[in-house]
């Protein structure tokens, strides 16, 4: 779901139908264009989108209503995704993780998800909680993920409500429930592949910044790194290229790489994590004639000549549905097993371009 308007259809689904009595009339289309930050255009297909699925109904010049249909949809279990914005979904890391857990969701019809929204800033992030707070205690939220990093304040205040919880954010462990990637076990995966290029000098592109005090989740670079270092290829040897997050366009990473070859030309060996870094990596590598190896940390699709680590993002939104409909099931918030740790696995080989699953996870769904 990368187009806005169907983020801006499914916002509009979880968070005012959430509230729907039949008849309700719905903002005008400029009122949802200045709310959204979008053209009216833009919200005309949002909402053809819902008038197709008999969610709302147009009644000439008099406005678009709710119909007698979302109101009895609303009686069905929601599944609360707490992200920053309604736009997380064109974030491939978020998307295949939603996905995996709509799939989830769907194969036994469990309920539907609902992607709830909080600011980033501090300022502001307490009231978006303590509405989201107020959803579920209306019973408009049955459960709750949350894939953002939350202090424990902010969690213990969502836990307080009482409803399920888990944690899917991969920064943050605590006592309430979570589910994330074994940032190990993806570590030691590009360590063997980079052991099996037989290569002496890498170079590591990264998406963003990894602060160096970050110990779980996304602290695989610094994990490969360290294992890196202790294989004998010291720290001066291994450049790590990072993008901030605004410079994530179509051929920005290009200018890394080329920056990368340039002052670093016995590069024999290229990581990439973040979708962009890998396309533009495979790209660069096949531009410039050089039968170098590429390793990638991504599901996003098998890329050409290279040998691809994919994290378990599928899985990750799967088990977190299923743990958070066991805890609606039984009553129980407190599990036996607080933490689920799930293993990356490789899905190509550069030899071979055959699939291979090392670990006990699903392939791509």
């Amino acid at each position: 779901m990368d187009n806005k308007y169907q983020q801006i259809s499914l916002h509009i689904r979880n968070e005012i139908i959430a509230l729907a009595v039949d008849g309700m009339k719905l903002p005008s289309i400029r009122e949802l264009s200045t709310h959204f930050n979008v053209t009216t255009i833009t919200i005309r297909k949002a909402l053809k989108v819902l008038e197709e699925e008999k969610l709302i109904e147009v009644r000439g010049t008099s406005g678009t209503y709710l119909t007698e249909k979302a109101r009895r949809e609303k009686n069905f279990l929601n599944f609360g995704l707490l992200a920053y914005d309604i736009f997380s979904l064109g974030n491939p890391y978020f998307n295949r993780i939603c996905r995996g857990f709509n799939s989830f969701l769907e194969e036994r019809g469990a309920g539907y998800l609902q992607l709830l929204t909080i600011p980033a800033a501090g300022k502001y992030r307490r009231a978006g909680l303590q509405r989201i707070c107020g959803m579920i205690e209306k019973g408009l939220v049955n459960a709750l993920a949350v894939s953002i990093p939350l202090h424990a304040d902010e969690l213990e205040l969502l836990h307080d409500t009482g409803a399920p919880l888990v944690n899917i954010n991969r920064r943050t462990k605590n006592r309430f429930p979570y589910v994330m990637e074994n940032p190990r076990k993806g570590a030691e995966l590009l360590y063997e592949a980079f052991l099996k290029t037989g290569a002496a000098a890498p170079v590591l592109l990264a998406p963003v910044e990894i602060p160096e005090n970050v110990i779980l989740g996304t602290d695989v670079i610094h994990l490969l790194t360290d294992l890196l270092n202790g294989g004998g290829v010291c720290r001066k040897r291994l450049p790590v290229f990072r993008m901030p997050d605004e410079e994530l366009l179509p051929g920005a990473g290009i200018g890394y790489l080329e920056k990368a070859f340039a002052e670093h030309p016995e590069t024999d060996c290229v990581f990439a994590m973040g979708d962009v870094l890998i396309r533009e990596a495979s790209r660069f590598i096949h531009r410039e004639k050089r039968r170098i190896p590429l390793i990638a940390y991504s599901d996003e699709e098998p890329v050409e000549d290279a040998l691809v680590i994919a994290p378990p993002l599928r899985k990750i939104g799967r088990t977190a549905a299923e743990l958070l409909l066991k805890q609606i099931q039984t009553g129980k918030r407190d599990m036996e097993e607080t933490g689920i740790e799930l293993e990356p696995y490789q899905i190509k080989s550069l030899s071979t371009n055959k699939l291979i699953l090392i670990a006990p996870c699903a392939i791509l769904s």
